[in-house]
């Protein structure tokens, strides 16, 4: 039955009308003006359990720090994939036709970020367009603060429409705290980076990349029939099918 209601769940063509029935209206206007906002809780705390265990898993065999391709690591990226409210947005910023450029996860113990001041348009010539052409989501399986060494996000850096200059400070951040099971979704060229990290253990994040339909993406796809038979159909647009 799961399998049959979802290869015929279709999203509701009328993006207005769904951003107001998940109540998004404000939060696609905040993408807008800020270049980003946080969906509080978009998931369980019982989810972002399983996704944090299926990210450690996949990454154990690789003895490595990040891995791509996680739509292929388990059912359970293949629902975060598809998350209703995360997909509104991307919708919203970078057309209907937006496809995964990236489903990545990044695992990072205590210590100084990693990932210094930058966009997400490393191959997109200045100035930058007035539209988005990619929109990352990141997932939090864990409580965001201060000392759990979240990502920082300059406001209203993509209407500077170019990258951070080297050695340029970093001057108006500010970090995203969220609770275990949000998601903060940036676009259209923003500014931002991976902060210090206090707390003890690891901080576990899975990176929802998309693009806009008209770039390639960042990881070659592959076609699993099994994969496109159990999902809606909106998981074989992401892949370009």
């Amino acid at each position: 039955l799961h399998d049959h209601m979802a290869r015929r769940t279709v999203e509701n063509p009328d993006l207005a009308h769904r951003a107001r029935r998940l109540g998004l209206a404000g939060k696609i206007r905040e993408v807008e003006a800020r270049g980003y906002t946080v969906l509080e809780r978009a998931i369980s705390p019982e989810f972002a359990d399983e996704l944090r265990e299926a990210s450690l898993r996949a990454l154990l065999p690789h003895d490595t720090f990040t891995l791509q391709w996680m739509l292929y690591q388990g059912p359970e990226f293949e629902r975060i994939a598809q998350n209703a409210q995360l997909m509104t947005l991307i919708d919203a910023s970078l057309g209907r036709g937006a496809v995964i450029a990236s489903l990545s996860c990044i695992k990072r113990g205590p210590g100084p970020g990693l990932i210094p001041l930058h966009t997400d348009y490393s191959m997109v010539p200045e100035p930058y367009p007035e539209f988005a052409l990619t929109g990352v989501g990141v997932w939090a399986f864990e409580d965001w603060s201060v000392a759990s060494g979240p990502t920082w996000i300059v406001p209203g850096s993509q209407r500077r429409r170019r990258g951070p200059r080297p050695g340029e400070p970093k001057e108006g951040g500010v970090p995203i705290e969220m609770p275990k099971g949000s998601v903060v979704y940036f676009t259209q060229g923003v500014w931002h980076w991976q902060g210090d990290r206090s707390e003890p253990g690891d901080r576990v994040t899975l990176h929802s990349h998309f693009n806009r339909g008209i770039l390639r993406g960042l990881e070659p796809k592959r076609v699993d029939v099994q994969m496109m038979h159990r999902n809606a159909p909106r998981l074989g647009e992401m892949l370009g099918e």
